[in-house]
């Protein structure tokens, strides 16, 4: 699996547990941080040395249609997905095979450092139920000001899921599925102007380009919300806790803003999964194991929301008085945030296309320096990915 030295922690647990009570199984853990992880994991598969159980997310396709995943009927038996919803269950299939187990679901949310905004100055405003792009923009160059330009801004919605988001709000039902691009280039193009706003002018919102660039680049310990050189952060709403451990303040999870409240433009993905490699020689010990991280009371109380919000209901309503505060806001917020949800959610990465997070992130930063024209960068994104 990816992840920060927490992940590592509570997974590690679980694992002793597990090995504890079947002491016929030994589990060798492998980890490192998602820079690298994917670069590993294409050569560890194409040489046939990939681990047995392996941590991935909603672009599992460029791998299960490869045929590298296991068909997770295959191991009935041991893992059972019949606590998950169809719509959840779904996330892990592709043309009605179930390749990937879901594991946890989330949600984007605005991150806020209470302790960081006392220090200022500043304040939550009181209508974020309602507030628009505009609002916030306005709140956050409020936020640099009255620190004197110590603190810097949040980014904007900088990957394939944010994109969504974004497409959803402005009434368009998708930004891919495996025909191609679906999003607008009129609603792209504001999407990408959007990075040269946040990154331009006297007082832009998430600070000077150079130093925003940077910021996107590391790891979430040293991310400048964690190191509080940052009061607000857009931010997968299960980070709360990490977020909070890693700067020692007070975070809370706000809505996301949109200009238009009058439909529903929320959407979920699918955070963690896991698959089967199909050249496993013990599919059957990994399915009990993952059976075990999936369905047991005991492990969904160690690893709480650390990966994201259980996608099991069964398991979310029997550790939520077991979890911590910071949790329980996750949890608080995807409920509430759940009557907003969109009727059609984006679909899945379609396989071959698990760059294309990287190609938003690294469009944005083109219009962000100036190397490209918002048009130009809506217009190359779409025929890249097409």
């Amino acid at each position: 699996w990816w992840g920060s030295d927490s992940r590592l922690k509570l997974t590690q647990q679980v694992i002793d547990k597990f090995e504890a009570a079947h002491p016929n199984i030994t589990i060798e853990p492998e980890y490192g941080d998602y820079t690298s992880y994917f670069d590993k994991l294409n050569v560890q598969l194409a040489g046939g040395e990939a681990p047995d159980l392996i941590q991935i997310g909603e672009d599992f396709r460029t791998y299960s249609d490869q045929g590298m995943f296991l068909d997770l009927a295959q191991v009935s038996d041991q893992l059972k997905l019949d606590g998950l919803a169809d719509s959840v269950r779904q996330m892990g299939q592709s043309n009605g095979t179930q390749y990937l187990a879901p594991m946890t679901t989330g949600m984007l949310a605005v991150l806020v450092n209470t302790d960081l905004l006392k220090q200022v100055g500043d304040e939550i405003p009181s209508n974020t139920d309602t507030w628009t792009w505009s609002d916030f923009e306005k709140w956050n160059q409020e936020i640099i000001s009255k620190s004197g330009g110590a603190l810097q801004g949040p980014g904007f919605l900088n990957n394939g899921y944010g994109l969504g988001i974004w497409a959803s709000q402005h009434d368009e039902p998708a930004q891919w599925d495996d025909s191609g691009v679906k999003v607008s280039e009129p609603i792209l193009t504001a999407f990408f102007q959007k990075f040269k706003d946040w990154t331009s002018g006297d007082n832009p919102v998430s600070g000077p380009v150079d130093r925003w660039s940077e910021g996107m680049h590391v790891t979430t310990d040293q991310n400048p919300f964690s190191t509080k050189k940052q009061a607000v952060n857009i931010a997968m709403a299960n980070q709360v806790d990490t977020f909070a451990k890693s700067s020692g303040q007070n975070i809370e999870a706000l809505p996301l803003p949109s200009d238009d409240q009058s439909f529903n433009w929320m959407t979920q993905q699918l955070s963690i999964g896991w698959a089967i490699n199909a050249k496993s020689e013990c599919p059957a010990q990994t399915a009990e194991f993952l059976n075990y991280m999936l369905n047991d009371t005991e492990a969904a109380t160690i690893l709480g929301a650390e990966r994201g919000i259980p996608a099991n209901d069964s398991i979310r309503k029997a550790i939520k008085d077991s979890m911590s505060d910071n949790n329980k806001k996750a949890l608080e917020y995807t409920s509430k945030m759940e009557t907003h949800l969109a009727d059609k959610p984006n679909p899945l990465t379609p396989a071959g296309a698990r760059d294309a997070n990287n190609m938003v992130m690294r469009y944005g930063e083109d219009v962000a320096f100036g190397r490209i024209s918002p048009a130009d960068a809506a217009k190359n994104f779409t025929n890249e990915l097409n």
